[in-house]
This record gives structure tokens, sequence and C-alpha cells, in this order.
């Protein structure tokens, strides 16, 4: 817990954010589940358990046509949009998880969702951001994927 505490800037923020979200995004999860996935594949995974065996009933995906550039260009520029609450959580949040909210997507990216209760896709509106803090670095995108607000 000490490493989470030593003093960072905003700055040093936006840093860590441009210098590992490709590795964030294309290392794991994400990519393998929410980086221009086909319908098909989104879904294949539906009424299937994930690793910690819980059913997946939604399936969502960023949509981009370069190949997710515009996804990682985008994603990285509203995580460090909000380098500040970011720094506030890094510093002082008891949790180790914070969730950030997005209200629409970057230029040039799209999202979709289907649940296993519909037959059909529909246009995401917005995505979330799933962020942990870690004691080699102050944290690391655990998860991003599109989402439906509810009204």
């Amino acid at each position: 817990m000490t490493a989470q505490k030593k003093m960072i800037t905003e700055k040093e923020i936006r840093i860590h954010i441009g210098k590992n979200i490709e590795r964030w995004l294309f290392a794991g999860h994400v990519a393998d589940r929410h980086i221009n996935a086909t319908a098909k594949e989104l879904q294949a995974r539906l009424g299937k358990y994930s690793n910690e065996s819980k059913l997946i009933s939604r399936a969502s995906s960023f949509l981009d046509m370069t190949g997710g550039d515009d996804i990682v260009n985008g994603l990285a520029a509203d995580l460090q949009n909000q380098s500040g609450e970011i720094l506030k959580w890094v510093l002082y949040g008891k949790k180790e998880i914070a969730i950030l909210r997005f209200k629409g997507f970057p230029a040039g990216v799209r999202g979709i969702t289907c649940s296993i209760s519909e037959h059909d896709f529909f246009e995401a509106d917005g995505y979330i951001a799933i962020l942990c803090k870690n004691e080699q670095e102050p944290f690391y995108l655990l998860n991003a994927y599109p989402t439906i607000r509810k009204a």
C-alpha cells in the first residue's frame, strides 16, 4: 500500500495512461472480448460461464474501422481527461477498484451490446472503464466495455 501513497501528479497519471493503454487493452480480457468482436462472437459468449464461473448474460464490443487504433487513442484520451479524478482515487480512495462511466464514445468508435434475453443487437450509448490499484504502478485498466444506460 505504501507504493500507492507516494506523491504522484496529474501529469504523471496522464503519462502513465498514455504509456500503458495499448498493453492494458491488447494483453488480455479487453482485446479478447470487447474490441472489434463480431456479432457472431458476441452471441457465442451468451449463456456460457466466465472464468469466474459466472453466467454470461450480456456481451458487448467496441467497434472501429482502424483495427483498434481509434479505440486505443480514444479511450486513452478519455481516461487522461479524467486524470484529476483518477489522481484523487489513487492517493485517497479506500477502494481498490474505480469504475468510470463515460457517456458517448471517442471519435471513430461505437459500441454494440446484446443480452441473453434479447435476440438483437443494440447500439451502446457509453462505456465503463474499471481501474484497479497496483503496488508496482499506481493503477491499471482491468476492463472496459460498452453499455446502455438505463433510462
